[in-house]
């Protein structure tokens, strides 16, 4: 491998979880969901959950990602709405840009099974490239990868709230003992 070639590359201008004050609940978490669990999940059908959970499961086994961190971005990107799409043209559960989505092999990215495996392996190419640390496979996966690499010191603050976001789901999935073990590298 040539230097910089895939390489991980060490970034100091991710600020610490809380290096902002926590915006207030309103704007943090959408009025359909509760803060004190992953409550979008209720407004989809008992069978369609299921079905959701196992694409969650069946992409998180075959990437090696973690199934609950598959579970938190979702969250946090979707509220696991699979028609969901952003102002900046992002589909699906996952929120996948139209040339990531055909980059993985995603040809629809509403549908929940393309989506979630698609992002899944986003992901897991992003953890990969940063040597397994979390934060910085966040940043780049809500900010871009080239934002990331090119100005790491000037992360935007959506950004930071959208690890801070995660995080905390990722801390419900997984149980909160379980993730203060483990650590966010």
């Amino acid at each position: 491998m040539n230097k910089g070639e895939g390489e991980a590359r060490p970034f100091y201008g991710l600020p610490p979880w809380s290096a902002d004050p926590e915006p207030p609940p309103s704007l943090t978490v959408p009025d359909a969901v509760s803060p004190e669990g992953p409550g979008p999940l209720r407004f989809v059908a008992e069978n369609d959950r299921q079905e959701i959970d196992r694409h969650i499961q069946e992409a998180a086994a075959r990437h090696g990602v973690e199934a609950d961190l598959v579970r938190a971005v979702i969250e946090v990107e979707s509220r696991f709405d699979p028609r969901a799409v952003s102002p900046a043209g992002a589909r699906g559960m996952m929120q996948l840009m139209p040339a990531t989505a055909a980059d993985l092999g995603v040809h629809d990215p509403f549908d929940p099974g393309q989506n979630i495996s698609g992002g899944t392996r986003y992901l897991k190419q992003l953890l990969d490239r940063y040597g397994g640390n979390r934060r910085l496979a966040l940043a780049a996966y809500n900010w871009g990868m080239g934002n990331l690499e090119r100005k790491p010191e000037a992360l935007p603050r959506e950004t930071r709230q959208y690890l801070q976001k995660v995080e905390k789901a990722y801390e419900r999935y997984s149980g909160a003992s379980r993730a203060r073990g483990a650590g966010w590298a």
